[in-house]
């Protein structure tokens, strides 16, 4: 290889890292305009998932206090069933007692 090849050589290797560290400088630039965008998004994430986190454990509650409510709608229910019950228990036994009481004696209606 002549010293002529080799100069051109090494003039060619200095422009092509020269064009790299253009590269490299336009790269940082990226990074740096990167991470002034990501801050920022890091404290949103940081803050929505504080948010999720209490909205998860805010749906726990409410899923507990929905299952007390419905166990009490139940009881409810089934003491409502009970009371109509009993009611028309005591209302056909009233009614014997006043068909017994308004038949003629000797005789009772049924």
């Amino acid at each position: 290889m002549e010293m002529t090849d080799v100069r051109e050589d090494l003039v060619a290797l200095r422009r092509e890292v020269s064009a790299l560290r253009e590269v490299v400088a336009a790269l940082r630039e990226e990074m740096s305009a990167l991470r002034e965008v990501v801050v920022p998004l890091r404290e949103k994430v940081t803050i929505l998932s504080e948010v999720v986190a209490k909205d998860h454990s805010d749906t726990q509650k409410l899923k507990a206090e929905n299952a007390a409510l419905h166990g009490a709608v139940v009881r409810l229910e089934q003491a409502v069933v009970e009371e109509r019950t009993t009611r028309q228990t005591v209302v056909e036994d009233l009614r014997q007692e006043v068909r017994r009481r308004a038949a003629p004696s000797g005789r009772p209606q049924g």
